[in-house]
């Protein structure tokens, strides 16, 4: 047999029998026959170097180690899902909204899925090959780790479709990457008798393989993979979430097996409570169940909120709770300036993990609980991830217990501080004793009648307050404010990283952003490990990113509550900078997308006289989204009172490109659709905006006729 024929049967049988290994967990051969034809392939192969292509089982691993991961924008957003943490909630929040949109009449099947506790990503295959992978990021953008990606043995190269299916031109597939417990286990081990750090949980252990920046190491780590959706593709159409599922498997992808559809609520809820007794026995870390509407039909009318689907929700299951002493209370200060003060603890295992730190949220939650430096108490995993105090055991007190009290000034600088009320949540207190649940809802539609677990009658309490320190040089926010500063989503300064910005702070060399443009090179280049062409490379980033737009600009500066999208929204309805500071909150709220709570947090942030000063000198330092004294205006009004959704994939212009385009012609760009939509620009692969777009009876055209109606050609 000649070289090429023999690689290709090589690699046929390799992926065959990888496929059986790991998505189906039935091998056919023993290990050493599968080491064997890998090991002839690689040598063929070495023989042979044009023979190599890309999707071989050899080429898995191989690339350098990358300086940073370039970032990916997913052509459909990856939403995030609403929580329910019991079975009321999957019912108010979930359910009864469904039928109250859909109808009592309608038959409302939910797909049910384990919620692993795993890293969420998006894998791309054209014409059957792996192209990209990337972190699902904000949503909207991601880190692209395809080389990580591929070192995955449980991710195909190269898809190979079973039974009737046809392998796609294109398809997006989403799924989790996760460590399973006993390769988990077992990889501490090993960590252990080379002295070397020891992973908190698998899923702190996954989300930090696959981000490293050298192939190699997360080759050496054992990660998995499940897939439970489609973003894109190409030729294929299905019914239901079901169905799509089965197409993923057909393409030789893994999906998890303990997937359902229930017919009913009381199925689902019977899942719910079926996985909860099963979670230890699973394989693999879930922290819940996720239950979808089966048939996509009813998903599109469903629609989605700003961030999040109204067909799906995750049901967490309630966490694991344990005994510790209390041994102490530190007040740590966040990038924001709230102080929280956190449990110091006797090390106690969790749900699996030591935990030694717990969170206390804040000095109300502690005089409400009565919660006491030296107490016994009891601790839980919230949403099996993040460690709090639930209650003390006050039967176990000696009298020699401590009460707690916030310091008068900030702990780390010293600073004068502030309180501000909790915004949003309704609090409520079981204060029968021995039971004492504490419940927090959102929607005064979901108020409870009754504790959930002793139903005894419960008392309205107020949410608390949070504590800010107000001194904008306080090295704790400090660093934080930096780092948020010069990341990839705002200023994106390449070479400012985290360790290199705790250094200037901690020497003194920046007290706010505006100092950053203030540092000649021989600032930079005295640094530790700065050599001076790494110095005059950061001068260089540092000046590229004066030409960073307003919503970038807007994001960098970490005022509260204003994210990247609301940051783009406000860039995109002021007249610039100068306009922003003088806004009134009645005057934002007026902008679609801003609300109340956004618009208190822009005009407290700009009533402070010292973060002016920090805008005025960021203006003497150049930067040009804060020179230009106002929007550009738009270049004519032909689109003027129209709003565009984008769906799909745009051959003709990037889709940001698109939507600068309406908005220079006196347009709206949006990311959902409406009755308020006027047009939905649709490419190829357009999904479920396109049918809601159609059933709503909103004007569907190409991208050919925006860019003729847009003048853009």
């Amino acid at each position: 047999m000649d070289p090429p024929k023999k690689a290709e049967k090589l690699r046929e049988r390799i992926n065959h029998h990888n496929y059986r290994y790991y998505v189906l967990d039935d091998p056919e051969v023993a290990d050493a026959e599968y080491d064997r034809l890998l090991r002839e392939l690689e040598a063929l192969e070495a023989e042979h170097p044009e023979l190599i292509a890309p999707d071989s089982p050899t080429q898995r691993v191989g690339a350098a180690p990358a300086e940073d991961f370039p970032s990916v924008r997913h052509a459909v957003p990856m939403l995030s899902l609403n929580n329910a943490m019991n079975e009321d909630e999957i019912r108010e929040r979930f359910f009864e909204p469904l039928v109250r949109q859909l109808g009592e009449d309608a038959e409302i099947e939910l797909a049910a899925e384990p919620k692993l506790d795993g890293l969420a990503v998006e894998l791309v295959y054209e014409n059957g090959a792996l192209a990209v992978g990337s972190t699902r990021g904000d949503g909207e953008t991601g880190e692209d780790v395809t080389l990580n990606i591929r070192t995955i043995k449980s991710v195909p190269l190269r898809l190979r479709a079973h039974g009737n299916a046809t392998v796609p031109a294109l398809v997006e597939v989403r799924g989790e990457v996760y460590m399973d417990k006993e390769r988990f286990e077992e990889m501490n081990r090993r960590q252990a008798d080379a002295g070397e750090k020891l992973f908190a949980n698998p899923r702190n252990a996954a989300a930090g393989s696959l981000r490293q920046l050298d192939p190699g190491i997360t080759d050496k780590r054992p990660l998995d993979i499940f897939l439970y959706g489609i973003g894109r593709v190409d030729g294929a159409s299905f019914e239901t979430h079901a169905d799509s599922l089965d197409f993923i498997e057909s393409l030789g992808l893994r999906t998890v097996r303990e997937r359902r559809v229930c017919r009913s609520l009381d199925e689902a809820l019977d899942y719910y409570r079926e996985m909860m007794a099963r979670r230890d026995d699973l394989p693999y870390e879930v922290d819940g169940v996720v239950l979808k509407v089966n048939r996509l039909v009813q998903q599109t009318e469903l629609g989605v909120r700003s961030r999040s689907p109204r067909y799906a929700i995750a049901c967490k299951f309630p966490p694991r709770q344990e005994t510790t002493t209390l041994v102490g209370i530190t007040v740590q200060v966040g990038r924001t300036g709230a102080l929280t003060p956190v449990a110091e603890l006797e090390p106690v295992r969790v749900g699996g993990v030591e935990v030694r730190r717990a969170t206390l949220h804040n000095e109300d939650e502690i005089a409400r609980k009565d919660i006491r430096i030296g107490d016994t108490v009891v601790i839980q995993r919230a949403g099996d991830v993040i460690p709090e105090v639930v209650m003390p055991v006050v039967e176990k007190r000696t009298g020699t217990e401590k009460t707690f009290a916030m310091p008068d000034t900030c702990p780390t600088c010293g600073g004068p501080i502030e309180r501000e009320r909790t915004p949003g949540y309704r609090h409520f207190w079981c204060r029968k004793r021995g039971c004492e649940r504490f419940l927090e809802r959102r929607s005064a539609k979901s108020i409870p009648e009754a504790c959930d677990k002793c139903n005894e009658s419960l008392e309205e309490i107020d949410g608390g307050s949070v504590v800010f320190c107000t001194t904008l040089a306080c090295p704790a926010k400090l660093k934080g404010t930096i780092e948020v500063f010069v990341s990839k989503g705002a200023m994106d300064i390449d070479g400012l990283g985290a360790k290199l910005v705790e250094q200037i702070v901690d020497a003194g060399m920046v007290k706010d952003p505006a100092d950053l443009y203030d540092r000649a090179l021989d600032d930079w280049s005295g640094l530790e490990r700065m050599a001076e062409k790494s110095a005059q490379n950061l001068l260089g980033a540092l000046e590229a990113s004066k030409e960073r737009p307003l919503a970038r600009v807007l994001f960098a500066l970490g005022i509260r509550n204003i994210g990247a999208h609301v940051s783009d929204v406000l860039a995109s309805h002021v007249g610039g900078i100068d306009a922003l500071m003088n806004a009134s909150a009645e005057e934002l709220q007026e902008i679609d997308e801003v609300g109340p709570i956004v618009a208190q947090s822009v005009v407290e942030f700009f009533a402070n006289e010292s973060n002016r000063a920090v805008i005025e000198r960021l203006k003497k330092a150049g930067l040009r989204a804060l020179t230009e004294s106002a929007a550009p205006a738009p270049k004519g009004d032909a689109f003027a009172g129209k709003t565009f959704v984008f769906t799909g994939k745009l051959e003709q212009m990037a889709r940001t490109e698109a939507e600068e385009r309406v908005r220079a012609l006196g347009g709206r760009a949006s990311s959902s659709v409406s009755k308020k939509t006027d047009y939905v620009v649709a490419g190829p692969g357009a999904g479920t905006k396109l049918a809601k777009a159609e059933s709503l009876g909103v004007a569907v055209i190409s991208e050919a006729k925006f860019v003729e109606m847009s003048g853009a050609g």
